[in-house]
Order: C-alpha cells, then structure tokens, then sequence
C-alpha cells in the first residue's frame, strides 16, 4: 500500500458562484450529457470570482 498525503479544504457555495451555477444547471438537464463552450452567466461568475467580487446566494 502506497502512502499519499492529501488535504481537504471547504469553500462555501457562496464563495465558489460558477460551481453553484453549475450544479444547478445540471441538476435541472433532462439530458444525461450536455457539452457546451461556457453557459453565458458562469462566464460572469467565474470573472466575478477572479476579481474577488462576492454575491449573496438566493435561497
């Protein structure tokens, strides 16, 4: 058996907006797969998490 070290971080959903919007719009396909470049609003996301712009999540 092979040691490995590793470490387990936690982000809150807040924190991370392009996986939340990620995560919700695969929870809402009807298709197993669906490829696309970049659904439009994770682009934002991931711009607004690059300049450290936060959000408040809708509950």
């Amino acid at each position: 058996m092979t040691r490995t070290q590793s470490t387990l971080g936690h982000i809150y959903r807040q924190a991370n907006q392009s996986a939340d919007n990620l995560a919700h719009l695969g929870a809402e396909q009807e298709l197993d797969l669906v490829v696309t470049e970049a659904p439009p609003p994770v682009k934002l996301f991931v711009l607004q998490d690059v300049m450290g712009i936060g959000h408040l999540r809708d509950q």
